[in-house]
């Protein structure tokens, strides 16, 4: 009986500490928790530079929140821009490249809530991304043409979809899956290639413990120059997110960004919880007692 007891505490020990383990630190993580109002010249957050350089992109309270995820609590979240007008924001994440993540075979991970409730049907776009600055409303990183790059998701229509911007002007978008209404948790996945980049898309569920299978897959046509000439001038040195719509001046909403080496880096979930614990106190006393 002691043998049983002392294996049943030994495998919720274990239990335990594998779950406290399973979370690893994303290199950015940014809650957007601050007073609503214009995003421009916030900032502070986990491995992002300075303040964040915002067009027409503004905090409104309320945090967007997914089962399962690990995120702060807070009373605002960041990423609401009205509609009727394209806008977008980016801050420096010079700690991307300085953690490796931007040499070729290297895989860099980010994740973000987005709320699709109001993305309009027709036109509401919602993007999330990095690149050498931050996308506009209209899917561009910087003017068009004006040899700004960055990769990434749009969610057009509600239709997921991967995206990559050239310095050249043009763009690459391949056609994903089409998401529900309501709070969204979508995951991207770069290969960053001596020919090309990959970007793989997730919409991981249920315990969050995997990516599960891939909606959506994209191999760049052109080869993006993330690095530049050496790895301390990182040109993919912003972390962004930017939207625009229709008339009717409703919003799309962007809460949670994260970027890390790994999907256990920027899909966290929580530690163990107080009913763990206390089974292994419990179990503790009852061995114990007997």
């Amino acid at each position: 009986m002691k043998n049983k007891f002392h294996t049943s505490l030994l495998s919720l020990a274990a239990l335990a500490m594998s779950i406290g383990s399973a979370n690893a630190a994303a290199v950015i993580y940014e809650p957007f928790d601050y007073d609503a109002g214009n995003l421009g010249a916030v900032g502070g957050s986990t491995g992002l530079n300075g303040t964040w350089g915002a067009n027409r992109a503004g905090v409104k309270s309320g945090d967007l929140s997914f089962a399962g995820l690990e995120t702060t609590t807070g009373t605002n979240y960041g990423g609401k821009t009205s509609n009727r007008i394209a806008g977008g924001a980016g801050a420096g994440a010079d700690s991307i490249g300085t953690a490796g993540l931007l040499a070729d075979g290297a895989t860099l991970w980010f994740s973000a809530l987005v709320d699709t409730t109001t993305i309009n049907a027709s036109t509401g776009r919602a993007y999330v991304g990095i690149g050498t600055t931050y996308v506009d409303g209209f899917g561009r990183y910087g003017a068009n043409g004006s040899g700004d790059e960055g990769i990434g998701f749009v969610l057009e229509n509600k239709t997921l979809s991967t995206h990559a911007w050239y310095s050249n002007g043009g763009q690459s978008v391949a056609s994903g899956t089409l998401l529900g209404t309501g709070t969204q948790l979508i995951v991207g996945r770069i290969t960053w290639g001596a020919l090309g980049e990959t970007i793989d898309l997730y919409t991981p569920s249920g315990d969050l413990s995997s990516a599960g299978t891939a909606v959506a897959t994209m191999t760049t046509t052109i080869n993006l120059d993330q690095l530049g000439a050496t790895l301390a001038a990182d040109k993919f040195d912003t972390a962004t997110f930017g939207g625009t719509g229709d008339s009717t001046d409703s919003y799309y909403a962007v809460d949670d960004m994260r970027y890390g080496a790994s999907y256990l880096d920027v899909v966290p979930v929580p530690e163990p919880s107080t009913t763990l614990l206390g089974a292994l106190g419990f179990l503790a006393l009852l061995r114990r007692r007997r």
